[in-house]
């Protein structure tokens, strides 16, 4: 979905480092709740499953906000070349 909303440039600076740590975080709560649920350790497993969720808003809300915050960068940007070519105009 994000490769029809964002450009390729928007894509590698804002989307996909938030989606590389999103993952290098599952991976890490998924390894803790192995090793909980190896030992029957059933309150750190849910703690494990419950941050898992918090990881994926998280990492969600990254992507969102990153691609607002792009958004009204190059918005503004535009707005102000836009500007200065009526001021020089």
């Amino acid at each position: 979905m994000v490769r029809y909303i964002a450009s390729p440039k928007t894509r590698d600076a804002v989307v996909n480092p938030a989606v590389a740590d999103m993952q290098h975080e599952d991976m890490e709560t998924l390894a803790s709740s192995a090793e909980a649920r190896r030992r029957g350790d059933q309150s750190k497993l849910r703690r494990q499953q419950i941050k898992t969720v918090f990881v994926l808003i998280r990492g969600y809300w990254s992507i969102v906000r990153g691609l607002g915050f792009n958004t009204l960068s190059n918005t503004l940007r535009g707005l102000a070349e836009g500007v200065v070519r009526t001021i020089k105009g």
